[in-house]
């Protein structure tokens, strides 16, 4: 499984502001990859009917780094719904 996307995924984050959000962005897409190559390996193997898999994060953005979590108030490490908020 891929834990870091390839250098022509650059251009998908080219919006991003610091050097932080973009190696995360990286990292996100390659584990969007990833995911999707256990999925359809699963279904492959027809244990995709009775299978459940989670998929967790850890809660909110941190806006030193660089991360936005509008429309919620906070971030990291802070109790409002912007630190503690998991899609």
């Amino acid at each position: 499984l891929e834990l870091y996307s390839d250098e022509e995924d650059g251009w998908k984050l080219k919006e991003v502001s610091t050097d932080v959000r973009y190696h995360f962005g990286r990292t996100a897409i390659a584990m969007d990859r990833s995911i999707k190559k256990l999925m359809n390996h699963i279904e492959n193997l027809g244990l995709s009917d009775n299978l459940l898999v989670a998929v967790a994060s850890d809660n909110g953005a941190c806006p030193t780094d660089g991360g936005n979590n509008y429309p919620y108030r906070g971030g990291k490490f802070q109790s409002w719904e912007g630190g503690v908020h998991v899609p």
